[in-house]
Formats: C-alpha cells, sequence, structure tokens
C-alpha cells in the first residue's frame, strides 16, 4: 500500500507522450492542452465530463473501471482512455503512441429521476473490465442499474474490444438485448464480472444461473463452475487459481427478478476457491468480510464492492483490495428524505475506505486501511460540500492554507483553514474569526478576510484585528448560517450586493498594500434581495454598484467589478478593469 507514482492527472514532463491531446497556442507564446468541459476540470475523455464544446460535462464520472496489463491501462465509462503506467499513453505493437479516447463503451438510459431532480438521460458503463494476456484485447461487463421509479436494468452480455483500435465493441457472449438471458451457454442472467487467466481463457460470474462461465478467447465454452450468485470472479495470475466472490446485486430487471425467483436477503458475503482450470475443483468456501457498503434511493449503477486480488503480493495467502460502495446523496435524493448533513459527514462513515485484506491466524484481517491511514495523516476525510477547495500560500512563512465550504448562505462560505506544512506535509486546523467567502495574504503577515461586503484584517499570529483607517465599526460580520460572528473595529466596507448562489472570490493584495476585491454587481432595474433570514442572518452593509454601461458590457447577476484600496482603506480605482465578465 506504499506510494509508486501518480499515472494521472499527468505530469508535466509526459504531457508531450500523451496523443490524442487537444494543444492549443496561447497568445503569450506557450501551447497548453485544452482541458475537457465548461469547467475545463480534467484531459479525461473516458467519462461524461469529455464535452468540449458546449456547456455540457460539468458534472458526473470520469470512470467505472479500470484494468491494468503489464504497461496498459483501460479506464473507462463512456469510452475507454488509454494510458501507460509511465504517465503518457501506451505504444501499439508497432510501436507508435495510441490515442487517449478508445472505442465507447457507454450508453443511454432514460432516468425518471424523482420530484423534478434526476431524469433525463443517464450513461450506464460497464463496471468490470479484463485485459486478454497479450493486452490486445479488452473484456467488459457488469452494466447494470437500478432506480427508484422507472425500470431497472442489465445487460446480459459481455461485451469486447480491440484495445488499439477504436471500433464498435462487439459480443463476446450474451445479447445486448435486455429482454434475452437463459440459462444455456449461449446466454447470461445477470454478468456481474469478468476475468482472464493466464493462458488467455476468459471467466464470467453469471449471477442468477449460479455459475461462473470459462470460455476460449474465441468464444468457445469450456466448462462452467457452479457457485452461488457469484457478483466477482478472480483468477491469480501465477497459478491460475479461481476466487469467486458472492454478495447481493442490485440492478436486476424485473422480469429476470421473476423468473430466478431472486432473494437478495439469503445472499451472504462469501468466498470460494478453485484449483486452476482445467480441474476447477472446489478447495474452500466461507464467509468474508467485505464491510459496509451502500447505495442511493433514486439511482444506482454497478456494484455494492470493487474487489482485485494482487497476484505479485508475496507469501502463500492471497491478497485482496477492497472498497465498498457508499451513498453520496443526490439532490434526487434529498427530495425523499431529510437527510441530516451532521450525521453524513460524520468522518467514522468514510474512515473504511480502501482496505487490504489477507489471512493471518486463520482469519481474514484487514492489514491496511486507507481510510484510517487518511485520518491519521489528513486527519479530515469527510467530502467537501459542494467540491469547493481554495488555495492560499503565506509568502511570508511559505505555508500553504487550504479553504473548504462549510457554511454560509449556499454553503460557500469556511470557518477554519487547513494548514499544510509543504516541506514535511504536517496538517494544522485553524478556527477564524468569522466565516469568510474569501481571503489573502499580505507581505507584512496580515490576514484579510471577506464576507460579501466587508473585509476585515487581522495579524495572522495574533489574530488581533489591523483596523482600515477609513473602516467602520461593525456590529456583527459574519456570512452567516453555521458560520461564526465577530465585531470589527475598522471593517472596509465595499459597494457590492451578493451574486447568484452568493458565490464572491477574487482578492489580492499587492506589495505596497493596495488591496483588489471583484466585487458583484446588481444590473439596473434588478431587485436587490436583503431578507436573508432563511440563511441564517447574515449581515449586509454594502450597497448595490452599477458600473459605467456602454454597448457590449455585460450586465448580469454574476458580472461584477474590481476596485481597489489603498493600505489605509480609501478607495484609489474605481471599476478598475472595465469590461470585466464573471469572476
Amino acid at each position: 500500500g506504499n506510494y509508486l507514482r501518480t499515472i494521472y492527472p499527468f505530469p508535466a514532463n509526459t504531457l508531450k507522450d500523451v496523443a490524442g491531446l487537444r494543444w492549443h497556442k496561447f497568445p503569450q507564446g506557450y501551447s497548453r492542452p485544452l482541458k475537457e468541459s465548461g469547467y475545463q476540470q480534467s484531459l479525461l475523455t473516458s467519462g461524461v465530463n469529455d464535452s468540449i464544446d458546449d456547456k455540457l460535462g460539468r458534472t458526473g464520472l470520469a470512470a467505472t473501471v479500470m484494468a491494468v496489463r503489464a504497461k496498459r491501462i483501460a479506464l473507462a465509462y463512456e469510452h475507454i482512455n488509454r494510458l501507460a503506467t509511465d504517465g503518457g499513453t501506451p505504444r501499439s505493437t508497432s510501436g507508435v503512441r495510441l490515442p487517449l479516447k478508445g472505442p465507447e463503451t457507454g450508453f443511454a438510459v432514460r432516468m425518471i429521476g424523482y420530484g423534478g431532480y434526476g431524469k433525463g438521460k443517464q450513461i450506464i458503463g460497464p463496471t468490470s473490465l479484463a485485459f486478454s494476456p497479450d493486452g490486445k484485447t479488452v473484456y467488459m461487463t457488469g452494466y447494470m442499474w437500478k432506480q427508484r421509479l422507472g425500470h431497472s436494468g442489465c445487460i446480459h452480455a459481455v461485451l469486447r474490444a480491440d484495445f488499439e483500435k477504436s471500433d464498435e465493441t462487439t459480443v463476446f457472449v450474451g445479447s445486448r438485448d435486455r429482454k434475452k438471458f437463459g440459462r444455456d451457454n449461449a446466454h447470461l442472467a445477470v454478468p456481474t464480472s469478468v476475468a482472464c487467466d493466464p493462458g488467455g481463457n476468459v471467466y464470467v460470474s453469471d449471477f442468477l444461473n449460479d455459475r461462473v462461465q470459462v470460455f476460449q478467447p474465441d468464444g468457445k465454452h469450456l466448462a462452467s463452475i457452479k457457485v452461488d450468485k457469484p457478483a466477482k470472479v478472480l483468477v491469480h495470475q501465477k497459478t491460475g487459481e479461481i476466487f469467486v466472490f458472492s454478495w447481493a446485486a442490485f440492478g436486476i430487471p424485473g422480469d429476470v427478478w421473476r423468473a430466478h425467483k431472486y432473494e437478495p436477503k439469503s445472499v451472504k458475503p462469501t468466498l470460494t476457491r478453485f484449483s486452476p482450470y482445467p480441474k476447477l475443483k472446489r478447495t474452500s468456501a466461507g464467509p468474508f468480510p467485505l464491510g459496509a457498503a451502500r447505495t442511493g434511493h433514486v439511482f444506482a449503477m454497478g456494484q455494492l464492492y470493487h474487489v482485485e486480488l494482487d497476484s505479485w503480493a508475496p507469501g502463500p495467502d492471497p491478497v485482496f483490495w477492497i472498497a465498498g460502495r457508499m451513498f453520496i446523496a443526490s439532490r434526487a435524493d434529498h427530495r425523499i428524505l431529510y437527510i441530516d448533513y451532521r450525521k453524513f459527514m460524520d468522518p467514522r462513515k468514510w474512515s473504511q475506505g480502501i482496505r487490504i485484506v489477507t489471512r493471518k491466524d486463520g482469519k481474514w484481517t484487514s492489514v491496511g486501511s486507507f481510510g484510517a491511514r487518511a485520518l491519521s495523516k489528513v486527519k479530515r476525510i469527510t467530502p467537501i460540500k459542494h467540491n469547493i477547495q481554495h488555495l492560499y500560500a503565506n509568502p511570508v512563512t511559505g505555508m500553504l492554507y487550504v479553504g473548504e465550504a462549510d457554511s454560509g448562505a449556499t454553503v460557500k462560505a469556511f470557518k477554519r483553514l487547513i494548514e499544510i506544512n509543504p516541506a514535511t506535509g504536517d496538517i494544522r486546523f485553524m478556527e477564524l474569526p468569522f466565516n469568510a467567502l474569501d481571503i489573502a495574504f499580505d507581505l507584512n503577515g496580515l490576514i484579510y478576510m471577506r464576507t460579501t461586503d466587508v473585509v476585515a484584517r487581522y495579524d495572522f499570529k495574533t489574530w488581533r484585528e489591523v483596523p482600515w483607517d477609513y473602516g467602520e465599526e461593525l456590529p456583527k460580520v459574519t456570512s452567516g448560517m453555521y458560520g461564526r460572528t465577530t465585531r470589527a473595529i475598522g471593517g472596509l466596507v465595499m459597494a457590492t450586493v451578493s451574486p447568484v448562489c452568493f458565490h464572491q472570490g477574487g482578492m489580492s493584495v499587492s506589495p505596497k498594500g493596495y488591496l483588489a476585491v471583484a466585487c458583484s454587481n446588481r444590473p439596473k432595474n434588478r431587485a436587490v434581495h436583503r431578507d436573508f433570514t432563511i440563511f441564517g442572518k447574515e449581515s449586509r452593509y454594502g450597497k448595490p454598484y452599477r458600473p459605467q454601461m456602454y454597448p457590449g458590457r455585460e450586465e448580469s447577476s454574476t458580472s461584477s467589478s474590481i476596485h481597489i484600496w489603498d493600505k489605509h482603506g480609501k478607495l484609489v480605482h474605481e471599476d478598475a478593469v472595465m469590461g470585466l465578465g464573471q469572476v
């Protein structure tokens, strides 16, 4: 479980080895690859966030499954992405770098959602992937999904793709038709996983048929291994030994459920072991501690667990890497049940993470927990609200600070900083006088903190306020809603109001102590909503500001102006960057 290297994000010195990126020469003279989606958050094109030319792809998943063979990595969801263990894309058999984006592996289904949320198109991708021993062929299955309203589903097939080409995937065994399931050797009933042995034979866990099917690479059926509700099949790449895990699967369509009289409560977490092909003799079976797992209330796809076998681990006992599914509420989930965030964000719910499990003293035992390791080193392991992290560097101390949204209207402010020592990696928490939307440091050791319309500054060592000469005494400074409140001796009040979703940002201090702040404008004739009681009574002091307008200048609920104050708090530049768009 020790760290070796980062494959993605691509290291800067391997970008040139990633084929298929869209390079762009910028006016400054340098070239960089363009990232995906309207948010430009990824270079990957495997998931639903791979839209470049429109505003889609800003949310969703990058991948649902991954497989590794030698120096080749296949990352898949909507498409296969080809990666190499050296940080670039792998080479073809002829020595040419393969393009990042490969065959399409996902398809769309219609979602009903709940309460007006979660409806529309949903991409379903594979959740089990396996390379052939030569790394030229990829097998995929585990296309399973469920929804509260509407039809759940499963594709009763194993698909196959040429890793070096971008041709359409073909059916290896079974059928893409959701209605065509069966018990003979040409059909499957809820295939949940696929694996290959060192000789190239293909193993498929045929869940509702209570068997693991074994095929030759050409699709010829070789054998059936009887095992109750196989959810995951794994083959040791050195010995050929077969490991089959059982647990209750989801996403089973009603017609298949009824035909097989499926009883999920009767399925217990177990591990069954078999000798290598062709003997396929059962050598042991018994309960296995898979751990906790949970799905969503409105929609879920894939598996309850991801389990992988380390075929290269030393010692006689097998070593498994296991991750249980965590429930992350969607907006549609919130329409069904009240979710107490204080309970949902309980670190104990997130402390399990990936576990390394092997036999110790005759029992299956966790010998490594990434959740426990993260809790020890990182200390904060709960999910970040809205995935918002603000990074700040203190130029005086060289320390890095992270602000993570935890309070304020629509949860965009933070009431503590995470201090990271770049040299040692040590982490500690620092509580702030009030919950801020943004902060900045200057060269004199001061920290500047803002709400929507107030900036207060403090000595960072003593946390004593350093009042602005032109500041105002304010009885309450806060971003409200589960935040923290303080008074200000001399707070700088700015001419600004809240933009959409209260997301104010953009503040910096020059070496001379000049403060530049991006302040949201308010379009003409647009009412200023000042009743913020539902958001925890956020205090407001600033007045709306409307800049000089001219044809072509944007005026919207997200437009802003940059104002600059000197070190005394005197306004020296109003609307310093005319025509500025959204900040």
